[in-house]
């Protein structure tokens, strides 16, 4: 499950002190949060805090340019090889000769003539790197905002774990004429090269 929004980040939206309905608000959060992911097409590169040494194992484009799945802070090794772990090419990822890459970009780009595999060619591509955060604010801002509205529609019956579903069909209806929700889907829908 991605990290956009804390419990406490939430409860601060709302200005709740207690701590009596933190589970509820969890399982809000995190469903908010997988709606977020699925509808951005972000369920196999969630939406994460900033790591170093992700190693990632790409297929090759045939193309001299190759998107990581995360905003690039430093590039640590750039391998190729015909399978994923067996490398018959190493890149420096230093040499602006070789390869160049931009900090906060996802795009790295072979200079020195060279593709990312084809028929032939090494065509698996690993690379080691460190990334920056993926946490864009107004997807924390559209969740805590949809989180928000079922939280205080929820009424006085005092709700619970187990009665989190009939907030879910709720949080659909409220997401699909959420302005906000929409704006921040359209801005962060990862989109697909084919």
């Amino acid at each position: 499950m991605p990290d956009l929004v804390s419990v406490a980040d939430l409860k601060t939206f709302l200005e709740i002190t207690s701590a009596g309905d933190d589970t509820l608000l969890g399982a809000l959060i995190d469903h908010a949060e997988g709606l977020f992911e699925s509808e951005t097409g972000r369920k196999d590169t969630p939406f994460i805090a900033a790591a170093s040494a992700r190693s990632e194992v790409k297929d090759g484009t045939g193309s001299p340019e190759l998107y990581l799945d995360y905003p690039i802070s430093d590039v640590t090794s750039i391998s190729l090889g015909f399978d994923s772990s067996a490398f018959v090419e190493t890149l420096d990822p230093d040499d602006p000769d070789v390869v160049v890459w931009g900090i906060s970009r996802r795009r790295i780009e072979r200079v020195d003539g060279g593709v990312f595999g084809r028929l032939d060619k090494p065509r698996y591509v690993t690379v080691l790197y460190d990334f920056q955060a993926d946490l864009p604010e107004e997807a924390q801002l559209a969740i805590k905002r949809v989180v928000g509205q079922i939280y205080r529609q929820r009424g006085s019956e005092g709700a619970t774990r187990e009665q989190i579903g009939s907030y879910i069909r709720t949080m659909s209806k409220i997401v699909k004429d959420d302005p906000l929700w929409r704006r921040a889907v359209a801005g962060n829908t990862r989109r697909v090269l084919v």
